[in-house]
């Protein structure tokens, strides 16, 4: 449980640090933001039964860093 707990923080302050830098994916339309990247990683590493603490744990702090803005929908305005 601490692997995955500090792996959370390490996600969620990384993401925080790195996502003002990082290359975003806008179209007209759509905005896909990268709570939803981490989201599709994080489904991929549970369908094929993946159960590695510290990787569910990094995913899961850059989804909840993510869901922090306002805007986290995908259409954009």
């Amino acid at each position: 449980m601490i692997e995955y707990s500090l792996a959370l923080i390490i996600g969620y302050v990384l993401a925080k640090w790195i996502t003002p830098y990082s290359p975003k994916l806008i179209t007209k339309k759509y905005h896909i933001h990268h709570w939803m990247w981490g989201f599709s990683i994080l489904c991929i590493l549970l369908i094929f039964n993946i159960k590695d603490n510290i990787s569910i744990g990094f995913l899961t702090g850059i989804i909840l860093e993510g869901l922090s803005y306002k805007n986290w929908t995908i259409r954009s305005r």
